[in-house]
């Protein structure tokens, strides 16, 4: 039995991933930040979506990975059944800070921030 495409994002336990059956065909709409198409299996055709006259096909076959520069759209299809992964890079706001030089550094430093006796937990 087939997977379904997608499901409602809180049932899905995979919300990146797609399923696509062959001649299947799915717009990936524009976003801010760049994106990575991966193909987990399977061979699909590619193009952007306003590309113009001059936009070029592509075909991917499982293990080749595309990346899809920030603003762009584009029009996927499944030459055979295939599994996809849509790849996105963490929003800034939650990129980590750069790490201290060691762990218990970076113990002490949190310890100190969140220990009872921090002034600014104790309004002083």
């Amino acid at each position: 039995m087939k997977q379904p495409l997608m499901t409602e994002a809180h049932q899905n336990p995979q919300p990146w991933a797609l399923q696509l059956e062959r001649r299947q065909a799915v717009t990936l709409l524009a976003e801010a930040g760049q994106r990575w198409l991966r193909v987990d299996g399977g061979r699909v055709w590619i193009t952007a979506r306003d590309g113009g006259p001059d936009s070029e096909d592509i075909w991917l076959d499982a293990g080749h990975t595309l990346a899809l520069p920030a603003g762009s759209a584009w029009v996927l299809e499944a030459s055979i059944d295939a599994q996809l992964s849509l790849l996105q890079a963490a929003p800034a706001a939650f990129r980590r800070a750069a790490a201290p030089s060691s762990s218990r550094s970076a113990l002490r430093g949190w310890w100190s921030r969140w220990s009872w006796g921090s002034p600014s937990l104790l309004g002083v």
